[in-house]
């Protein structure tokens, strides 16, 4: 049982992962200059890093003047864009799914398009609205995911902070 544990502890001690965050609404609203600017720049890291994971997060997804539609408002996503990308080399990577409380294999390609509610594995949250007593609604929150690897699990946490000066100012009030 040691060296079973010993070996999957130095499997994930040698899985390289790539950590990528990004507020890409400047991509959504000018998409002809950008976009392929933008990919290219991503594509020559991964090139550079050979990672066996990737989790790339992007806030302000479908662009900064995104708006609700009339009664619709309470139905608009945190703007949040969650992309996992698992080399076919890492065999023994799970995803938590919320829905079942349970870890499921990761081995087929799954997209998400549009509505993600009754997606199990990711845990979404809309910050509270009296964080924005100036607004009647927000696109504010965080997206997280959970992951095992061999016996190792982590969670990571997409979040879509507050436009301020100060993030932790935001908070205090």
């Amino acid at each position: 049982m040691y060296s079973s544990y010993k070996a999957q502890s130095l499997a994930m001690k040698n899985l390289k992962t790539l950590l990528i965050s990004a507020n890409v609404g400047s991509l959504f609203d000018d998409p002809e200059n950008l976009f392929k600017k933008w990919l290219n720049q991503f594509y020559q890291v991964v090139r550079d890093k050979d990672p066996d994971f990737i989790a790339l997060h992007c806030q302000e997804v479908g662009g900064k003047k995104l708006c609700p539609v009339n009664a619709e408002r309470e139905k608009v996503d945190s703007a949040l864009g969650s992309l996992y990308f698992v080399h076919s080399r890492v065999v023994d990577i799970r995803i938590w799914d919320f829905a079942s409380s349970d870890f499921v294999n990761v081995k087929d390609t799954k997209v998400y398009d549009g509505s993600i509610e009754s997606v199990g594995e990711k845990d979404k949250q809309k910050f509270p609205l009296e964080l924005f007593p100036n607004r009647t609604w927000s696109r504010k929150g965080y997206m997280r995911t959970r992951w095992q690897v061999g016996r190792l699990s982590f969670d990571l946490v997409n979040v879509h902070l507050f436009h301020d000066d100060s993030n932790l100012e935001s908070m205090s009030r």
